[in-house]
């Protein structure tokens, strides 16, 4: 298997907030190269795509109940198996998992050659049940039709790409998933097509949906008698109009029932963190107070023309700080500063390197994925990083973990 961090610019890991990218990341973003400046807006856009909106909420609860699971089976476990197989999980989040796949859409990154295209709502089968997705069928006169899913993962990358575009305009990047929704627009309201602002804020509205791509599509079907409201105005008449069937199986205004997920999100990221989570806590209730007021939210800020891009990533930046940042050459960056920096970063990113290892199969290569850190400190490092991490003697962010899991005693089978 082909390691990640060789074949891609950038990524976003949203549960355990961190973000990877070739090249080098400044404090001041002024000082930033326009291809760093690019990806680095790219990937900070996923996260907050997934801190403030109900799909990205709800994507992560369901990440730390996979995680308690998982802890859970550890526990009642005398030997473990790697790699992991997920026939552990409940049969509740089985099914869970079946239902976001179905609607994160075609994962896959690809540049399709196609003379024409179409653009259809299907019915599938979802868990014996038929559900309506949104399908972009590729047209090409010399080989059969190639259909793919338009989902959440092409509704939050489409939206990402958009907002990279603003600071590198040369960016490139495969048609698909990044140019989808601009087929979906130019296919469904061709006359939408220049309205960048309408078309990135009916993406972020998407997302506060159980099928985003659904909601995208329905959002510009009508946005044809929609025509003459601002981007602004439209993000605003969304909140006011929208409300969803809570818990008690009542009709909660969206904005209240976001800060119920939020409260869930929360309790469980706090569950799932071995110390504090200051950081967190201050950004958790930024989120809130947005959600909360009548005032100016960060997208209203995103789509205002007044104001410079630079000043614009900065705004976000001043009001939710940054996730851990990696760079290709094992820079690693954190929110906070002096004798304040957000260490809880530090413990997500250790529980991400394990369970990443710990469902690493035989052929992939082992080595913890914090080596490029650590190899900048010689005492950090020993065989062990290489393979079989939780044998390590000295102490590490992985061994840390590991042990708390009590995975040393337990591992078998490799």
């Amino acid at each position: 298997m082909i390691n990640q961090e060789d074949t891609i610019r950038g990524f976003y890991n949203p549960n355990f907030f961190s973000v990877y990218f070739d090249g080098k990341f400044y404090e001041d973003i002024s000082k930033m190269q326009p291809l760093d400046l690019g990806t680095f807006a790219h990937e900070y856009l996923h996260f907050l795509q997934n801190l403030t909106t109900l799909y990205g909420l709800k994507h992560g609860i369901f990440y730390y109940q996979f995680l308690f699971e998982t802890k859970d089976y550890f526990s009642k476990s005398s030997s473990i198996s790697i790699p992991l197989k997920l026939d552990f999980l409940s049969e509740r989040l089985k099914k869970g998992k079946q239902q976001f796949d179905f609607y994160d859409g075609t994962k896959i990154s690809e540049n399709v050659k196609y003379e024409n295209y179409d653009v259809k709502v299907v019915s599938r089968n979802l868990l014996g049940d038929l559900h309506s997705i949104v399908e972009i069928e590729f047209i090409n006169n010399d080989h059969k039709p190639k259909s793919i899913v338009f989902g959440g993962i092409c509704v939050k990358e489409s939206m990402a790409r958009m907002f990279q575009l603003e600071f590198d305009s040369a960016a490139e990047a495969f048609n698909i998933p990044y140019d989808t929704a601009d087929l979906i627009v130019s296919k469904i309201n061709p006359c939408l097509i220049n309205e960048r602002q309408k078309i990135f804020v009916y993406l972020y509205l998407s997302l506060f949906s159980n099928n985003p791509g659904l909601t995208f599509y329905k959002l510009i079907l009508d946005s044809k008698k929609d025509f003459y409201l601002s981007a602004r105005e439209i993000y605003r008449n969304f909140f006011k109009t929208t409300s969803v069937t809570g818990k008690l199986k009542k009709d909660v205004p969206l904005k209240e029932y976001f800060k119920e997920v939020l409260k869930e999100f929360r309790l469980l990221l706090d569950l799932h963190s071995t110390g504090k989570i200051d950081h967190f806590n201050k950004l958790f209730e930024n989120i809130d107070c947005m959600f909360s007021s009548e005032g100016i939210t960060f997208l209203e800020i995103l789509i205002n023309q007044e104001i410079g891009n630079i000043e614009k990533l900065q705004f976000l930046i001043n009001q939710f700080g940054i996730p851990s940042i990696r760079t290709s050459d094992g820079c690693l960056h954190f929110s906070g500063e002096g004798e304040n920096p957000a260490i809880e970063f530090v413990d997500f990113m250790a529980q991400h390197v394990v369970i990443e290892r710990l469902f690493k199969s035989k052929v992939d290569r082992k080595v913890c994925s914090m080596f490029a850190i650590c190899i900048e400190e010689n005492d950090l490092v020993d065989e062990c990083c290489d393979e079989q991490q939780w044998k390590r003697t000295v102490p590490c962010p992985f061994k840390v973990i590991s042990d708390s899991w009590g995975l040393n005693a337990k591992i078998i089978d490799d």
